[in-house]
């Protein structure tokens, strides 16, 4: 159960040398681990977590079925999807576990050599050990001599012995809640919650200031629509008293007959002057713009008879 590897090799190694003590055969201390040894599936998880960032969710999930799988033919599908598998960390992360022979065959049920009994009662994880390692640190001081050391853990030891024999002799349990490491877990609890009631508040402030700054929005759009609708009224109720503009009248039209010398008439009668008899083209010469032709014939056909300068 001991997490690290150098721990585990010199477990075999002491077995190995008490072996040969009592002149039993030999192992390999690689042997001798696949029959006791079960690692912690807590370490294991934390390392399949560090591919996190380099794999997708599906595979991450897959890399840690594997203590859970149950036949050879999903075990053999796991180890061919790492073995095969382009990505260089899990190569790497694969790699790691295949070089001790031992390792992955302590982390399932299925391939381990130990007893289903045994492996049944050993906890999947050390998190009871590292937990005493926090108590055994509050109760007495750290960085001592070795034999003060044992001593100090010899005194604790028996005070959790006369502890527990009084619980069996009174029936009295203890409360789980009172040890250090449910403590240390409770505090871990609150302060989980209290990190997720500070998230919550924070996301419902952040949603409170957005409606309001919504609301604010909406109520100068509203003031807005009414400023416009006001100069819209009022451009309507100036437009409707303005005055209806006056009718040009149009234009008289010329008569039929011949220019009279009368002051009143102040249209040519282009085709009165045409019914003369010489050849100018009253017509065309309208036309052309050239009115001084026109301007002398008029003169000359309509000239005004003369005044006598003697009864002037």
């Amino acid at each position: 159960m001991v997490p690290t590897l150098k721990q585990a090799q010199g477990l075999a190694d002491v077995i190995i040398l008490r072996q040969m003590n009592c002149n039993s055969p030999p192992m390999h201390f690689d042997d001798i681990l696949k029959l006791i040894w079960k690692t912690c599936l807590v370490h294991f998880n934390r390392g399949v977590f560090g591919l996190r960032d380099h794999v997708t969710d599906e595979v991450l999930q897959y890399l840690l079925s594997f203590p859970y799988l149950t036949t050879s033919e999903n075990i053999q599908d796991y180890y061919t999807f790492c073995a095969e598998s382009t990505n260089p960390k899990v190569q790497a992360w694969w790699a790691h576990k295949v070089s001790y022979p031992w390792l992955l065959i302590s982390l399932n049920r299925f391939l381990s050599h130990m007893d289903k009994r045994h492996w049944d009662l050993t906890p999947n994880d050390t998190n009871p050990i590292e937990g005493s390692h926090a108590q055994d640190n509050q109760i007495k001081p750290t960085s001592r001599p070795l034999l003060e050391a044992i001593l100090l853990a010899k005194d604790l030891d028996a005070q959790t012995a006369r502890i527990i024999e009084e619980m069996v002799a009174s029936g009295v349990l203890e409360n789980p809640n009172n040890s250090l490491q449910a403590r240390f877990k409770l505090k871990a609890q609150r302060q989980a919650r209290a990190q997720e009631k500070r998230r919550t508040s924070d996301a419902e402030l952040i949603t409170r200031k957005e409606s309001r700054n919504l609301q604010s929005k909406m109520k100068a759009t509203q003031q807005e629509n009414e400023d416009l609708r006001k100069q819209i009224a009022l451009l309507t109720q100036a437009s409707g008293s303005i005055p209806p503009s006056t009718p040009q009248r149009p234009l008289p039209v010329a008569s039929s007959s011949r220019l009279s010398p009368s002051p009143s008439n102040s249209i040519i009668d282009v085709d009165a002057l045409s019914d003369s008899d010489d050849d100018f083209d009253y017509g065309a010469a309208l036309k052309s713009n050239v009115m001084s032709p026109i301007f002398k014939k008029m003169a000359r056909d309509y000239a005004m008879p003369g005044v006598d300068d003697e009864s002037n």
